[in-house]
């Protein structure tokens, strides 16, 4: 964590989803003090989450979700993954917290900490370009199949993301979605099939890696139109995750509107719906 200016900046397109954790480092790096136009509470509890120096006595000002948010940071994988994607959808913070097995504090700590979407989530080329990172644009680069989860979740909503995750982990398919459809006759089998073959699309580094995939996919359209189901035409290296989608019951379009500039950060300091104190109480209430 360098702490660049542009990381940080309230009016910054290059801000990162983990502001606060950059601006914090800058602080300390410069022993700034807060800057009302720019840092909040949050930012406040990753200054003492990061201070090398802070002593022991100092973690009691950090509270446990805070803690079990970097955790989740920090060990990566899986659960880092499942959770970030699913913050780039419309679900709630207990809905995401369901989704990922996580209380709704450590989702709200780790969204203010270290991956802060929700207010831009309109801003649709800020979010491809810096929130998830594995788009069309670069070829879908980046860790896989995290990138895939996220650039789904964000396209597609939350069913998509739980069926891509499913397929993906050999996980139970949400409820509602093991019938066979107009779309998808096959039932579950079918997509799962198409889930996989998505991801598989969007992450191939070869042309024979894409060839296989696309004669996988021919296949199974040889197969549904004996069926006398139609699928949607696209491009030809989006044309399965499109069919995925469909099958879903979503469209492979993003869902939020045209692509539009990150919205100016305003002063105010109310602009949170909770306080970190106020997420330390409801982690502990009840204990």
């Amino acid at each position: 964590m360098d702490g660049r200016l542009a990381d940080w900046l309230p009016h910054s397109f290059s801000r990162a989803p983990a502001w606060r954790l950059s601006r914090a480092a800058f602080r300390l790096a410069e022993g700034l003090p807060p800057d009302p136009w720019v840092d909040d509470a949050w930012v406040e509890v990753a200054i003492r989450a990061l201070d090398p120096n802070a002593r022991p006595e100092d973690a009691t000002g950090v509270p446990p979700a805070v803690r079990d948010a970097f955790g989740v940071r920090t060990r990566g994988g899986v659960p880092r993954w499942l959770l970030e994607a699913n913050l780039l959808t419309p679900r709630t913070d207990a809905e995401v917290g369901a989704a990922c097995g996580l209380p709704d504090p450590v989702v709200r700590a780790y969204h203010q900490l270290c991956f802060d979407v929700r207010p831009r989530l309109a801003a649709t080329d800020w979010v491809l370009a810096r929130a998830v990172g594995s788009t069309p644009a670069n070829d879908f680069a980046g860790p896989q199949p995290a990138g895939v989860w996220k650039y789904l979740g964000f396209v597609g909503g939350p069913v998509v993301l739980d069926v891509v995750v499913a397929a993906t982990l050999g996980r139970p398919l949400p409820a509602g979605l093991n019938a066979p459809s107009a779309t998808n006759p096959a039932g579950e089998r079918g997509l799962r099939f198409r889930a996989r073959l998505a991801v598989a699309a969007l992450t191939a580094r070869t042309a024979a890696r894409l060839a296989a995939v696309a004669r996988a996919r021919d296949a199974l359209r040889d197969l549904e139109a004996e069926l006398g189901v139609r699928t949607p035409a696209s491009e030809p290296r989006l044309a399965v995750p499109v069919e995925f989608l469909s099958a879903a019951g979503r469209l492979a379009v993003p869902r939020r509107g045209p692509p539009t500039r990150p919205p100016a950060t305003r002063r105010s300091r109310r602009r949170h719906s909770t306080t970190p104190e106020e997420d330390t109480r409801a982690a502990t209430r009840g204990t």
